[in-house]
């Protein structure tokens, strides 16, 4: 049976199915949970609850919330987890946040800090109970099931893609929850309505989400349905889910569940929408309001629209303050700083296709600098402040500590030479203030969910023994943006909690507390006047962030200076006193303004808008019942065992298929909750010959190397391999049983990632009898065909540091690196002595005239000496179909030349590709349908490569090359899947005709066609 290799008349089709199944599952899992605490386990009626072992204290209040949620939420959705919900809570994130999902079980993990102002869902007091209310929101809408999809549920279980292929794809999309199925407004918007219904305040009542709103629609902005995705590339990212999906709900709440009969209209939404199917999504709205969701998500805008004008009438009831964009549309600002000088602002800013960096502007040439080196994490969570001298400036950002914990830790900029160095390498610090004498640090620090105001020696800055606790904040309060006063003697922050917000005085000797203010609303970012020592700060008191302005000495109520449309914040004051520097907020973001301090009299009161959320009545009594109730008995809790919780997650057939013929079988997996455990199964069959193919593959990663455990069989295709002395070509193919194993050990940081990898592997080849009988009893010019065992050691270091942006279409900006080595010996017991190098290199240049249009270049490098085989210790030719994530890969690929088309003991390939945006949409094809649609991007490249055998000469020494083009569409297909297929078109140069048994001298052609799926960022 001979293969025959498909020419430029016919299409060659690059299938990565089977071969994303080998990555995945050889890639290396983090596990959900830190490995650096012990993990403890307690149970309630409905949840199991995972957590460090120091969030002890923290677990009764967390219980009550999650048993609160199911009972307040589980009639709203009309819906009940089958089995327990699992929830894991982790101090390893020092920001806010959490996950929910029900593959394979239903399971939440919640972050315990808290969250900085600038987040949209910053709200003081309870946030962890707000944050379990959202998410066992999502649990109740994507695991409720009905009919063709709930059957196919029960009989393979959550079924994951996790091979690739198409059959277990369409088995997922058929088995999956609709509410899964469902646009990413409606999942997120859902939630959100919760949060705000059920909890409080939430996005529905918060000024910052309301203000995003209104300059939407006071500059024309409001996002169309098709845009309200996570994906979207601009701002406001992807808060568009969030926000104009609660938008949409809070309309539907307000015109159909505000009647005399109360109804949770959104809760009735998730149980009709459950019993649909896959993507009929759409309709399934008409029996509770009349209407499809597409026409009720364009009415909610109509409505806010509507709603924004009649709020902006108010405010311009009185002159408003005029400010002046200072910055480019596309840039986001957040915390401007002065130099010492009063005419450089630094702050940090967020690009749409660039790093997070530091910027400075020049306030007299409105000359704007990236400081490149300088580079941030989440620009609207970082925290700057000035040295007295303002010679230096303080920020922070997120470091990766270990493998798994990620932490804020403070940094010195030197306003001179724009060079940055690490101060802490354990202070978690937020809202870092610095005294007037430089010498001492205040901050805000979380530890095992617990708030408090500190103050440490700059020169000791991290080190926990020289920290001095001032104050800690009380159950459901938040402490933010601490400033010290003028003659150093106190430090004033701010207490928050879900009803306002109280200005206080700490003294630093004494530790007495005095209260300034105390407000019912956000107070935020108090600074002092260099000069006239008042104290200027921001607040929301009239529903709008505007500046006040308390006397000295704290007597007097504070006056509003400022009335804007959108918002002010962040505020420093030159050091003349003649300046206020604020981040500012229209349509397109937040935006650096500069504000003349003289002209800022008071202004009285302020026109005031509120939220304007309707609670139904019911939903009020319901809450107050809960609240009122008498806490459960005192928990019962035992050491986190992973193994014991090992369980099955589902089974799939799955088929995939390539230029190598068809593959297919079953596949199944099991794991745990925390994924410290992983196990995967397959088996199945190639079409050719009937030859087996299947794996194994075990991963632990319960401390800090990754283990993984693998056995794997499947065949290995040489074409054109075997030569008679007519020099008539055949296919060589062989069956390999391999089985290994491979510690890892990861080094993540922000900016880059590497990692070590040791592992062995032993290898059983044999030829596939079948595929022989093309040239059995044939003349042979080919000799030493490898047939035995191989055992061999290896271990690999790996370097990447490139990254993706909103829009890119390909890595940039980076490089990745990797270099391996491998030892195959008798004494391993092995038939075979060989000794193995590999390096790749591969640098993605940004062109600076274009934005994301990208220059790749490649080299890579390979080396073998040992016994001699006719498979060669490396092949080169072939497409890049996906690569195995252990050992050292033998395979070089080639566009236009087929797999392994050269061999030897020596190869040498390097390339170049230009990538390039076509057109972009970023958007979907409807507010409610199943296909968001990234981008029409394409490449130009050149490769070439040789491989050769340094100790003999051979024909396979000549260079090989290639020039071509490729055209892909990036697309998230059904909500789940995002690829890019594409064509592409290659001529190889140096491909020579090879007659094959069976095949005519004209059946050549050096032009082909072939299909591509990739990811939507191009590696």
């Amino acid at each position: 049976m001979n293969r025959k290799y498909l020419k430029s008349n016919r299409l060659t089709v690059i299938s990565i199915g089977f071969w994303l199944l080998l990555f995945a599952k050889l890639s290396w899992a983090q596990g959900a949970m830190p490995v650096h605490v012990p993990l403890r386990q307690a149970g309630s009626a409905h949840f199991l609850y995972i957590y460090e072992a120091p969030l002890e204290p923290r677990m009764p209040g967390i219980i009550q919330s999650c048993e609160d949620a199911y009972d307040l939420l589980t009639p709203v959705f009309h819906w009940q987890p089958r089995q327990k919900t699992v929830i894991m809570v982790s101090d390893a994130m020092d920001i806010h946040n959490g996950w929910a999902t029900v593959y394979p079980r239903p399971m939440i993990l919640i972050y315990t800090a808290d969250v900085p102002p600038e987040s949209t869902i910053f709200d003081p007091g309870d946030y962890i109970r707000r944050t379990i209310f959202h998410e066992f929101a999502h649990i109740l809408s994507i695991d409720a099931q009905y009919g063709v999809d709930a059957a196919l549920t029960n009989i393979f279980g959550r079924v994951l893609p996790g091979t690739g292929d198409p059959l277990s794809l369409v088995l997922t999309l058929m088995s999956a929850s609709p509410g899964l199925l469902a646009p990413d407004w409606y999942k997120e918007g859902l939630p959100t309505w919760v949060e705000t219904e059920f909890v409080g305040p939430g996005r529905g009542r918060s000024t910052r989400v309301d203000m995003i709103m209104r300059m939407s629609v006071a500059d024309h902005r409001l996002l169309h349905g098709n845009q309200w995705f996570l994906e979207l590339p601009e701002w406001p990212y992807g808060d568009a889910a969030y926000l104009y999906g609660l938008k949409t709900m809070q309309y539907i709440h307000e015109h159909y569940g505000m009647g005399e009969t109360e109804r949770n209209v959104p809760g009735e939404l998730s149980g009709a929408v459950a019993r649909s199917f896959m993507f009929g999504f759409n309709s399934r709205s008409i029996n509770a309001t009349g209407k499809t969701f597409q026409t009720l998500a364009r009415e909610a805008m109509q409505a806010e629209d509507a709603k924004q004008v009649r709020r902006m009438e108010i405010l311009k009831s009185m002159p408003l303050t005029r400010t002046r964009r200072l910055t480019p549309q596309r840039l986001i600002v957040t915390e401007p700083r002065f130099g010492p000088d009063g005419k450089a602002i630094f702050f940090s800013g967020r690009e749409e296709a660039d790093r997070h960096t530091l910027f400075r502007f020049d306030a007299d040439t409105a000359a704007l600098t990236k400081l490149r080196s300088v580079r941030t994490t989440i620009p609207l969570f970082a925290d700057i402040t000035p040295a007295p001298d303002r010679s230096h400036l303080y920020y922070t950002r997120l470091e990766i500590h270990g493998r798994d914990r990620l932490r804020n830790e403070l940094h010195r900029l030197d306003t001179t030479t724009d060079r940055s160095r690490r101060v802490t390498g354990s202070g978690r610090y937020r809202y870092p203030c610095i005294s007037p004498d430089g010498l001492y640090l205040a901050a805000v620090v979380n530890h095992s969910g617990e708030q408090s105001l500190v103050q440490v020696p700059l020169a000791h800055a991290g080190e926990q023994t020289y920290e001095k606790t001032l104050v800690n904040a009380p159950p459901n309060f938040t402490l933010v943006d601490p400033v010290f006063s003028p003659d150093g003697d106190a430090i004033l922050y701010i207490q928050a909690h879900e009803k306002g917000s109280e200005l206080r005085r700490v003294a630093r000797q004494s530790g007495d507390v005095t209260s300034l203010l105390n407000w019912p609303c956000m107070v935020l970012s108090p600074v002092f006047h260099p000069v006239d020592k008042s104290l200027i700060f921001v607040s929301d008191k009239n529903g709008v962030y505007n500046l006040y302005r308390m006397p000295v000495g704290y007597q007097g109520d504070p006056v509003a200076i400022t009335h804007v449309l959108g918002g002010l914040f962040n505020p420093d004051i030159s050091p003349d006193g003649k300046q206020i520097v604020a981040a500012a907020y229209d349509a397109y973001g937040y935006y650096l303004t500069l504000l003349d301090y003289a002209q800022l009299k008071p202004l009285g009161p302020l026109p005031a808008i509120d939220s304007g959320w309707q609670s139904l009545k019911k939903n009020l009594k319901a809450m107050d019942a809960v609240d009122h109730r008498p806490a459960d008995p005192q928990m019962q809790t035992q050491p986190y065992h992973s193994i014991r919780h090992m369980g099955f997650d589902y089974w799939s057939p799955w088929m995939t298929f390539s230029q190598d013929g068809l593959m297919g079988g079953l596949s199944a997996n099991f794991s745990e909750p925390t994924q410290f455990h992983n196990l995967s199964l397959l088996a199945g069959a190639e079409s050719n010959y009937g030859a087996p193919v299947g794996a194994l593959i075990y991963q632990y990663s319960g401390f800090y190397p990754l283990i993984s455990l693998y056995t794997t069989t499947m065949p290995e295709y040489y074409d054109d391999l075997v030569v008679d002395t007519d020099n008539l070509y055949y296919d060589y193919n062989e069956q390999v049983n391999s089985a290994g194993v491979a510690v890892s050990v990861p080094l993540p940081r922000v900016d880059w990632q590497a990692s070590w990898t040791l592992g062995y592997e032993f290898s059983d080849r044999s030829v596939i009898e079948k595929s022989e009988d093309d040239y059995q009893g044939q003349s042979l010019q080919t000799s030493n065909l490898f047939e035995g065992q191989s055992s061999a050691l290896w271990t690999r270091l790996d370097f990447f540091n490139a990254t993706a942006y909103g829009r890119s279409h390909s890595y940039e900006d980076g490089r990745y690196l990797t270099a391996a080595v491998e030892w195959a010996d008798e004494s391993l017991g092995s038939d075979i002595n060989s000794t193995r190098f590999r390096g790749d290199w591969y640098e993605y240049v940004r062109i600076p005239w274009f934005e994301n249009h990208t220059l790749k270049l490649e080299a890579i490098y390979a080396r073998g000496s040992g016994d001699q085989t006719a498979q060669g210790l490396f092949g080169l030719g072939g497409y890049q179909t996906g690569f195995l994530d252990q050992g050292l890969n033998r395979s070089i690929d080639l566009r236009g030349y087929t797999a392994n088309y050269h061999v030897g003991d020596e190869v040498v390939k390097g390339g170049i590709a230009y990538r390039f945006p076509i057109y972009r949409f970023y958007k979907n094809i409807g507010t409610t349908t199943p296909f968001y649609l990234h981008q029409v991007f394409g490449e130009l490249f050149y490769e070439a490569g040789s491989a050769s055998n340094t100790e003999w000469e051979n024909e396979d020494d000549e260079w090989l090359s290639s020039i071509g083009t490729e055209v892909n569409f990036s697309t998230t297909l059904f909500r789940l899947l995002p690829i890019a297929t594409g064509v592409g078109a290659v001529y190889a140069i140096d491909y020579e005709q090879r007659i094959r048994d069976g095949e005519d001298e004209d059946d050549f052609d050096k032009f082909q066609v072939y299909l591509s799926i990739k990811t939507t960022v191009n590696f």
